[in-house]
């Protein structure tokens, strides 16, 4: 067995706790010259990630300083440069680049959601904010030919869902009341979830965090923006409908005026902006209905379309 180089930087980690498109997440263990134990998780990147999306230390450099520019907070992510990981067998693997983090426990509860941007109290400033980081994407991607993605491909699940749940509560319309009425009480809704931007509070005012620092590449090195760039479009072109839809879920001495909502970016194109609003009427009462399940205990109607 090699002897470990001292100069080497290395890691030692536990079970992977997480996977997305472009890392995965391990709890950080001992290192090699202690036994303390780390309160923070190491991302590496997913072999075979780079086919379609730019992954190297450089490009995450320029994301997480894009985002800071702008005026977002991120954690506090450092970037390590040619590590090696170590696994409990034995197992060693360099990595062009890790991210280390602190670890956010129950990090599901703190992602931006529908009850947080319909809050009277706290949901017109955080729609203020998603206002801002959608001018600041649009400015990123002109400037710096980067794309910001606050949805993550979750949103695609979502979609996937809440088409089969409205399907489902269509067909229970022509069947016998007993089974209509079994069909419509397994329709749980959905919970929307920004899911790549948490909310922390900040000397009692909710504030953004943006968790994951991945970016489309739309420079000339990019791969694949042929399909990167209309994603990137109707992620945003549908932002644009959450935000709507959330601002009219408020009191209305709560909501955004007019002029806020007025001329945001990313509404420009119909091919993003047609599908964005026809996925807004599928999903928007589903939103409410799965607020509605949380909140209360009583069985919500089954949701119905907006005229």
């Amino acid at each position: 067995m090699a002897k470990p180089n001292p100069d080497e930087e290395s890691f030692h980690v536990g079970k992977e706790i997480g996977k997305g498109a472009e890392h995965r997440v391990f709890r950080r263990g001992h290192t090699a010259d202690s036994q303390r134990h780390h309160n923070s998780v190491i991302k590496a990147p997913i072999t075979g990630a780079a086919l379609w999306k730019t992954e190297s230390e450089e490009f995450v450099r320029k994301c997480i300083a894009s985002l800071v520019n702008h005026g977002f907070r991120v954690p506090n992510i450092q970037v390590h440069s040619k590590p090696v990981i170590r696994k409990k067998k034995g197992e060693r693997e360099r990595l062009d680049y890790v991210l280390e983090e602190p670890r956010i426990h129950d990090i599901d509860e703190k992602v931006l959601a529908y009850d947080q941007l319909t809050d009277p109290d706290h949901g017109p400033h955080l729609l203020r904010e998603l206002l801002r980081y959608m001018r600041a994407a649009d400015d990123a991607r002109q400037r710096e030919k980067l794309g910001y993605d606050p949805l993550g491909a979750g949103i695609l699940i979502d979609a996937c869902k809440g088409i089969f749940q409205r399907a489902a509560l269509l067909i229970s319309k022509v069947l016998p009341e007993k089974a209509a009425h079994l069909i419509e009480n397994r329709i749980q809704g959905i919970r929307l979830k920004v899911r790549n931007i948490l909310v922390e509070d900040v000397n009692g005012q909710p504030e953004l965090l943006c968790n994951d620092v991945g970016m489309h590449d739309f420079s000339e090195a990019g791969r694949f923006k042929f399909i990167s760039l209309p994603v990137h479009y109707l992620a945003f072109a549908s932002l644009v409908q959450i935000v709507r839809f959330c601002n009219g879920q408020l009191p209305e001495d709560r909501r955004l005026s007019a002029e806020e909502l007025n001329d945001p970016p990313y509404t420009d194109s119909p091919f993003s902006n047609i599908p964005a609003k026809i996925l807004a009427r599928i999903l928007g009462p589903l939103f409410e209905r799965h607020q509605e399940m949380t909140t209360s205990d009583r069985e919500p109607e089954p949701p119905r379309s907006k005229s």
